[in-house]
């Protein structure tokens, strides 16, 4: 019964024969692979919006701070480099116009400090701030004299 001759001869013949492909069959097939590879690719990567990053929280952002709602960012040139080294980003501080011989004025009170920038060589003295305000008193902020020394003192936390 087994290893017979007749089984042999079986094993011989094919038992069945592929079809030979329609006319188109061949252009469909590919087509339908490479729609396929593509679509399985796409899954695979994902698409390009997802990867897309904004910075890390951890490391600081190149651009400039954005003020909250309801504000504006104004820069403050200070009249001391003293004041940028105790003053720290999110701190609120009050701004004091300071004229020689007179008492010092309050310009602007409990505004948020953005950012701070310590003097560098170029400038002997004096460093500045960033600082997010209401709209009308930035306008006051910015209607300081030029040649007025401003300073800030730190309000608590």
């Amino acid at each position: 019964m087994f290893g017979g001759a007749a089984d042999d001869e079986r094993l011989d013949r094919a038992p069945f024969r592929l079809p030979r492909p329609r006319r188109g069959a061949v252009l469909r097939w590919s087509v339908a692979t490479g729609l396929v590879v593509l679509a399985a690719l796409v899954l695979f990567v994902g698409s390009p919006a997802r990867h897309v990053t904004t910075g890390c929280p951890e490391m600081p952002s190149p651009r400039r701070p954005v003020p909250p709602p309801g504000s504006v960012g104004v820069p403050v040139d200070l009249a001391t480099a003293g004041a940028a080294e105790v003053v720290r980003p999110g701190d609120r501080v009050d701004v004091l116009q300071v004229a020689a011989g007179r008492v010092a004025v309050v310009v602007a009170d409990n505004v948020l400090v953005l950012s701070v920038h310590a003097a560098d060589q170029a400038l002997a003295d004096g460093a500045s701030v960033y600082l997010a305000a209401p709209v009308a008193l930035a306008r006051r902020l910015v209607g300081v004299a030029p040649d007025a020394r401003l300073a800030i003192t730190v309000r608590p936390p």
